[in-house]
């Protein structure tokens, strides 16, 4: 299922339900980097970064993962649109890995103003529900800057 926005107590909030945590984690990146700039506009580029993170629940796996794309966003300067899950891992209970990538273009300002006016990039929280049930439930919260 595709994720839904909605302005929230000064937040805007991204939420996502996937039959299996892969969809999840891809709409909940979908979902976070729309509200940040405009992913159709990027979507079917040929820049493209692997990207592996590890951490001790889903939860975490979640924050990391949305993390290291935002942060690889700003480093190598890529807009960012479409993303995928190579493989999500639960090594040992207190030990997951992901490995994914994300597909995007060279930033431009003008087609792709960062981050959208009147937002702060704040990670407000992340959370995800539904470990080793058949679906997930992910969030993330952005701060919205007062007018």
């Amino acid at each position: 299922m595709p994720y839904r926005t909605k302005e929230e107590k000064g937040e805007f909030v991204v939420s996502c339900d996937g039959l299996k945590d892969r969809d999840a984690f891809v709409d909940a990146a979908r979902g976070a980097f729309s509200i940040l700039y405009d992913i159709e506009a990027s979507r079917g580029s040929n820049e493209r970064v692997k990207v592996v993170v590890e951490a001790k629940s889903a939860e975490e796996l979640l924050a990391q993962w949305l993390s290291e794309l935002i942060e690889r966003q700003v480093v190598y300067d890529i807009v960012y649109g479409d993303f995928s899950i190579v493989s999500i891992q639960k090594i040992s209970p207190t030990h997951y890995l992901l490995t994914g990538a994300a597909r995007g273009e060279t930033y431009d300002r003008k087609k792709h103003p960062f981050p959208r006016p009147g937002l702060e990039v704040k990670r407000k929280g992340i959370s995800c529900s539904g470990e080793g049930k058949k679906s997930y439930h992910c969030e993330f919260r952005v701060h919205k800057l007062e007018s």
